[in-house]
């Protein structure tokens, strides 16, 4: 591949014609979305209720967007190296090193092919850094020293991390603003009270979202499917009041689909207000039914990003990252909201397919080989780099070049204690976590979300962990004449259209994507001619969206809430094919 006509392109902070709504989940993404979750809440189903005879394999999958050939991953260790840490010489050594051990070291190479270099936004910001501190460039080999166009990829161990922390902080509530399905409380129900306090645990974290997220999908799914089974049994089977699996056993899983398909698509259709209007009037709006619907959301969203790494589909991830640029902008995720879309605009409009998609390959390793064995290439790193310093200790000394090559046996070391462990019976200590049933946790929270009837739309509940529209508590508070009211924290709103309007901007503000684009040329050096935004084309909200007050209008085909990006970011346009990039 040629590099001057990439390095032409890089000198623009944005391509002609660049269209912001394609970094942001639209129509098509709503609807893969939907499909996903059925697949996921069918699947979770079967799992609470295994007498009903379903296979997994009788479950359609989500729907594949760019999935990986079920290959082993190749890896090859690199040597351990101690030469002057910290400094410009000792990490420029470092690179030529690796390079000699990789066999690109002559300068040849390096002119002819593009090296990519993949890393998060933390490193980036110090490279960066170092490379606005570096004045004078005193390297004789400038091709292969010389990093021009650092790559932002976002890891996607830490993209699942952060949005767990994002889920915790967004429907935790507090000790003033809590209802009876917040975060603190259910995780007090299943035996994690600290979840939800200091740092957070990813295990257990997983483990929890999973669990609502069952449960959820049981205090749904079972009462309706009850119910249908008894109509279409006429009262000619025999009940037994004692055994509550009996009408589910041997059910068909088409039946199962259908019913998981209707009730979750009249769910999730629509914004919160939408559905408030669906019910009558806003003012009197169930927001203890909108609260679990937006917990629901959040939580298929999170099943999405584990397992479309899980089994290996780049693309799928992809689209789900799209739903989680708004709700890091609405709960003011800054880093993360530029990292994602910078990932998402390099796959889009800069990289060329075939190099997005060994970017891609690049973030995904398959030890097994197996179609649903894929792990994110960073939590790799992390289990790498812990067994480095704290399993098979390196010490870094003189002879540490020499003698510190662990690293390309680091398999084969890692194998030989797992067979240990396993031979001797510390089961505990193999690759596997030991995981306790979560029957019991999901059935005793499906039990407290039919109790207190969260999915059964009551006029006028209110809810003091949940807000329609983001700013209500703070105009109930000025009609009661308090001075200066602050916006609460731990409410929980619709997180998606307010992530929407924090991104669009409004009022004569720029939004984050504006912000994002400007800082983007700034601190990658390129030209701002793309990066400037009409301000007053910005500020201008169209009237259209003000005016769908009547049901035809809001019962369209979208089951996410839909926001004309495209008239509110002033008109761009999008391209129309891929070759264009």
């Amino acid at each position: 591949m040629q590099r001057n006509p990439r390095d032409q392109l890089r000198t623009k902070a944005a391509p002609a014609g660049f269209n912001p709504a394609s970094l942001l989940p639209g129509v098509a993404d709503e609807k893969q979305m939907l499909e996903v979750i059925i697949s996921h809440a069918v699947r979770s189903w079967v799992d609470s209720h295994p007498r009903s005879g379903i296979q997994q394999s009788d479950i359609a999958p989500p729907p594949q967007v760019l999935p990986f050939l079920p290959r082993r991953t190749q890896t090859l260790g690199l040597p351990i190296l101690s030469l002057d840490e910290g400094s410009v010489a000792g990490n420029i050594a470092v690179i030529k090193a690796y390079c000699k051990f990789l066999g690109i070291d002559t300068e040849a190479i390096s002119e002819e092919r593009m090296l990519i270099i993949v890393a998060d936004a933390f490193t980036i910001l110090h490279l960066r850094s170092g490379q606005a501190r570096r004045l004078y460039d005193r390297s004789k080999t400038p091709a292969l020293d010389k990093m021009q166009g650092i790559q932002l990829w976002s890891a996607l161990f830490h993209l699942q991390y952060t949005f767990q922390k994002y889920f915790l902080d967004a429907h935790s509530g507090t000790v003033a603003n809590q209802s009876q399905i917040s975060a603190r409380v259910l995780c007090d129900k299943v035996g994690m009270k600290n979840l939800c306090s200091g740092n957070t645990d990813f295990h257990e974290a997983d483990a929890f979202i999973k669990i609502l997220f069952a449960a959820l999908i049981d205090a749904i799914l079972t009462p309706a499917l009850g119910e249908q089974v008894s109509m279409d049994a006429d009262g000619g089977g025999d009940t037994n009041a004692d055994d509550p699996e009996q009408p589910f056993v041997d059910i068909p899983v088409d039946t199962v689909v259908s019913k998981a398909r209707a009730l979750l698509k009249n769910l999730l259709h629509g914004d919160a207000e939408s559905v408030a209007l669906r019910h009558g009037d806003e003012d009197k709006a169930d927001l203890f039914f909108l609260q679990g619907r937006e917990m629901l959301r959040d939580a298929a969203i999170y099943l999405e990003l584990k397992d479309s790494v899980k089994k290996g589909d780049p693309g799928r991830l992809l689209v789900a990252a799209k739903f989680t640029v708004p709700r890091f902008a609405a709960t003011e995720h800054h880093r993360y909201v530029s990292e994602v879309l910078e990932m998402l605009h390099q796959v889009r409009h800069e990289l060329p397919p075939a190099l997005a998609t060994t970017m891609m390959s690049a973030s995904l390793v398959n030890h097994s080989g197996r179609s649903d064995t894929w792990l994110p290439a960073d939590l790799d790193i992390e289990h790498q780099v812990n067994e480095l310093k704290n399993v098979f200790k390196v010490t870094a000394s003189s002879d540490a070049v020499r003698n510190g090559h662990i690293g390309q046996i680091i398999n084969i070391l890692r194998e030989q204690r797992l067979r240990w462990y396993l031979a001797v019976g510390i089961s505990s200590r193999n690759s596997k976590h030991s995981e306790r049933s979560t029957h019991r946790s999901i059935q005793l929270l499906s039990r407290h979300v039919i109790e207190q009837a969260v999915f059964q739309w009551t006029s006028g509940r209110r809810c003091q962990a949940y807000e329609l529209n983001r700013g209500d508590d703070v105009h109930r508070r000025k009609k009661m004449n308090e001075r200066s009211p602050k916006q609460a924290k731990g409410l929980a709103t619709d997180f998606h259209v307010y992530g929407f309007a924090r991104l669009v901007g409004g009022g004569g503000q720029a939004g984050m994507l504006s912000d994002w684009m400007s800082r983007r040329g700034r601190d990658m050096g390129k030209e701002t001619e793309a990066t400037s935004t009409n301000d007053a084309t910005m500020a201008a909200q169209p009237d259209e969206l003000e005016e769908a007050d009547n049901l035809e209008d809001l019962l369209d085909d979208s089951y996410f809430p839909e926001v004309d990006v495209d008239a509110l970011m002033g008109g761009f346009v999008m391209l129309e094919d891929e070759e264009n990039m």
